[in-house]
């Protein structure tokens, strides 16, 4: 029985990708380094110049192809399929995808790895000259070994039979390494009066950051293969990189949109049924799909947002790949300094401390943010009015670690030994399943990067709003004036009135224009084929109906989508993108469940006292 694999070519950051049915080794592998890629080293040099104009070609003319209709700047099917007579090495069916595997369709800077059909990749590098299968194993393009196959004699099984790695026969001048080097800063002092290993808070007791959570756990979950097996390889200014980043600090700190996509029906992105193309024989499905080969989401899923391009495709409207996050490493996000890093260093510290101080704030918070840690920074005035910096140790966004990134040089990673499984390498894997779902104190333990970060920005707009005004009425009033607030809007314009009518807005907080969070959260658990999931739920409203609903956080079950689920759309203005693989669902029970209410929302401080509050019982002296 053959396996399925995906052929990736990778160029300019681009990926172009097309999914066969011959993986092993010997089809498909055998195919790419005998035919695919010349062993005359001779005619090596031109078989890659090449086949980068090709692919720059490729790509030139998918940025020049319109997809939107001129009438009514809205994704246009029809000229998308119209279109494949003229790009037809590129752009394919959207339901030839969905049938066969076939996706080429705009070439992703972030490429969709985990959609659990494939069981071999093979990455051909033409920016770093490099080959890649299974993402473990790195060969130079141009020094494989060639005779009778030798490549497959010194690929072997490791303790985890899903990862080959090489040989301790291979000769190590024809390996490469495709991980960022780390700029071994991590002693370099901090310029500034400071102090270290702060605790963060990470509880998670309030019903909105409990969604805010979970929502940005569901989207890293949602791309942890992509984070696992390329993270390494993304420096801080790269587009994946400030992508991700930007995802995981707009969801934490609220500064996004819920995107509701038809449910009670199959799966609109990844329908199991479709099959008129690849068995007529077979059932299929007469729904339409979302197609996330696509750059933009179609105006059916759409509705009002329109030209809502889709996370991971990016844009060309220059040379540069564009998305909705910003272009530089060190940006302002809702009163915080984000600033991106490889690793944590005293010189990074002090470079943002400057920048904050430079751009006139004196009392300011700084996230440091990577792709698997998060460190957080208090900067505010000691006695004498000098810069005093307290700083956080590091926290672990999830149970992904840099050290089990494959990306790196093989000789420079840990050999399999007989005997010993591969017990802390493949531990993420099971720790990061079901979509996200989890009892809210999993998350704490799990997820205590994300849960920290969540509770800086929380924080954060706490003191801005303390900043902005005083209460004025008594906390009674606030809350009987949100009795009359009916709007997504106008909720949203009473949260920065003032602190008190911010806590109240927090205990009746929106999720998007129809929904809000009634009460809750309450623990709850459900049944799954591996035994019972903890979960948790709230009492929902839809303020469009009146309708009030008991639900609980689900995972995507089988071929269905339930009839509440949302997706995270981060940005703003008309550069925004939907986080599609982030599918934030709900299940209705009529009837209520059996639950143990946890973290009601009873305490109300008042914030204009508020500093950052990085620990909860820390008494910072000031």
């Amino acid at each position: 029985m053959d396996r399925r694999a995906v052929r990736i070519v990778r160029c300019q950051g681009r990926h172009y990708y097309k999914i066969h049915g011959y993986g092993h080794f010997e089809g498909l592998g055998v195919e790419i380094v005998s035919n695919d890629i010349p062993s005359d080293p001779g005619k090596y040099p031109e078989w890659l110049k090449k086949m980068r104009s090709k692919y720059r070609t490729i790509g030139r003319n998918i940025n020049q192809f319109h997809y939107w209709s001129d009438s009514s700047n809205q994704y246009d099917l029809d000229r998308v399929r119209r279109g494949r007579r003229l790009l037809p090495q590129v752009l394919v069916s959207i339901y030839l995808k969905q049938a066969m595997g076939y996706c080429t369709g705009t070439a992703p800077e972030i490429p969709r790895l985990d959609d659990g059909k494939a069981q071999f990749f093979y990455i051909i590098d033409l920016d770093r000259e490099v080959l890649s299968i299974n993402f473990h194993t790195h060969w130079k393009l141009d020094r494989i070994p060639r005779g009778n196959d030798g490549w497959l004699d010194f690929m072997v099984r490791s303790q985890n039979q899903l990862r080959y790695i090489f040989s301790d026969h291979v000769n190590p001048d024809h390996l490469a390494s495709l991980a960022v080097k780390l700029p071994g800063e991590t002693h370099t002092a901090i310029e500034y009066n400071h102090r270290l290993d702060i605790a963060a808070r990470t509880d998670l007791l309030k019903a909105h950051k409990i969604f805010r959570t979970n929502a940005v756990v569901t989207t890293l979950v949602a791309h942890r293969r992509e984070m696992m097996m390329l993270g390494r390889e993304w420096s801080p200014d790269s587009f994946p990189f400030r992508e991700f980043a930007f995802a995981f600090v707009s969801i934490a700190s609220g500064h996004v949109d819920y995107h509701p996509l038809p449910g009670d029906r199959c799966h609109v992105q990844d329908c199991r049924d479709i099959r008129q193309y690849l068995d007529r024989d077979s059932p299929h499905c007469t729904n339409y799909h979302v197609d996330d080969c696509f750059p933009y989401l179609h105006r059916d899923f759409a509705g009002n947002l329109a030209r809502l391009q889709m996370f991971g495709h990016a844009e060309y409207k220059t040379d540069e790949p564009q998305g909705p996050a910003p272009k530089g490493t060190i940006y302002w996000h809702s009163g915080v300094l984000v600033s991106l890093v490889l690793e944590f260093s005293g010189r990074a510290i002090t470079e943002a401390i400057s920048i904050g101080i430079e751009q006139g704030h004196a009392d300011f918070q700084i996230v440091f943010l990577s792709l698997f840690s998060v460190m957080f920074v208090d900067v505010s005035p000691d006695g004498s009015g000098e810069p005093y910096a307290r700083c956080s140790k590091p926290y672990h966004l999830s149970p992904l670690r840099e050290e089990y990134s494959p990306s790196t040089h093989p000789v420079d990673r840990p050999q399999w030994l007989p005997g010993l499984d591969d017990v802390e390498g493949v531990r993420w894997e099971h720790l990061m399943q079901n979509d996200g779902v989890s009892s809210v104190e999993d998350m704490q333990k799990n997820y205590p990067g994300l849960a920290a970060l969540v509770n800086v920005f929380d924080v954060a707009e706490s003191r801005i709003v303390a900043r902005a005004g005083r209460d004025r009425l008594p906390p009674e009033i606030y809350a009987r004036v949100l009795d009359f607030v009916n709007d997504y809007d106008t909720w949203k314009s009473c949260s920065v009135v003032s602190s008190t009518f911010r806590f109240e807005c927090q205990r009746r907080y929106w999720i998007n224009q129809n929904t809000r969070i009634a009460a809750g959260p309450f623990e709850s658990s459900l049944d799954d084929a591996d035994g019972q999931i903890s979960s948790f739920s709230f009492h929902f409203e839809n303020m469009y109906v009146g309708e009030k609903l008991w639900m609980r956080r689900e995972p995507t079950r089988r071929n269905y989508l339930e009839e509440h689920n949302w997706r995270p759309v981060v940005g703003s203005g008309q550069n925004k993108a939907i986080i599609l693989q982030a599918n934030i669902q709900y299940k209705s029970y009529d009837d209520g469940l059996d639950e143990t209410e946890n973290g009601e929302d009873t305490d109300c401080t008042d914030s204009s006292g508020e500093v950052f509050d990085l620990s909860e019982h820390y008494d910072w002296g000031y």
